[in-house]
């Protein structure tokens, strides 16, 4: 096989999938303007890697357990974000910064409760949906253009990492 034919099936290969990704994540936008009120929301952010809470009236707390279990893995806070309904509560074992610990309840809010304004709306459209298009386009036309050239392949690599980068940010 050649070097170019080979760099082209790469090149195709990251294509495919990055527009899938982004695809599934332009779905999912779509589903949270059409039906956000139904769709529960995280109430707040865990720290990255750790279980303190990053922001809301709990900043800095950490979680001790959810719903009587022990933590143990941000994505058990996010499943039980996802078993409830927006307006229902979650149980949360807490340790304060102080060391305390105390139990809380705290509500699930929808999707929809951070788009009040046109303003909100815009950004997030912005967001996940402009941005994300925009960089998978330059990055992968500079590549196209450019095949056998590292810095090409810098470049889309690092477009595809912004379009992650603004929708997790």
């Amino acid at each position: 096989m050649s070097s170019a034919l080979r760099q082209y099936s790469v090149l195709a290969i990251l294509l495919v999938a990055a527009f899938l990704v982004q695809a599934g994540n332009t779905v999912y936008l779509f589903q949270i303007l059409r039906h956000g009120k139904d769709l529960p929301a995280d109430p707040f952010t865990l720290v990255t890697g750790t279980r303190t809470i990053a922001n809301g009236p709990l900043r800095g707390d950490q979680i001790l357990a959810i719903d009587g279990r022990p933590f143990s893995a941000g994505i058990q806070f996010h499943n039980a974000v996802l078993a409830r309904r927006p307006g229902e509560t979650i149980r949360l074992t807490l340790s304060e910064p102080d060391g305390s610990a105390i139990e809380r309840e705290v509500p699930v809010a929808s999707q929809t409760a951070d788009l009040a304004s046109p303003s909100a709306l815009a950004v997030m459209l912005a967001r996940n949906l402009v941005i994300p298009f925009v960089s998978l386009v330059l990055g992968f036309a500079v590549a196209i253009i450019r095949p056998r050239d590292r810095m090409a392949w810098i470049v889309l690599l690092l477009m595809i990492g912004f379009t992650e980068t603004m929708r997790t940010a």
